[in-house]
């Protein structure tokens, strides 16, 4: 996963501290990505069918 983190730097020359990002992205992964699919839905390769809910995913 790659974050990337915009904003004023502090006095020590830092946007965040990396410590305490690591631990709340880690969270967030946690808590809702890992142990799923994940489904690009806007992907071109997703094929969507409204009728029954059935998503299909073409790999080529």
């Amino acid at each position: 996963m790659d974050v990337v983190l915009s904003g004023e730097l502090n006095e020590m020359s830092m946007v965040l501290d990396f410590g305490k990002v690591k631990k709340q992205i880690k969270h967030l992964i946690d808590e809702y990505v890992d142990h799923r699919l994940l489904v690009p839905m806007k992907s071109n390769a997703v094929r969507h069918q409204a009728s029954n809910q059935l998503h299909q995913v073409r790999l080529s």
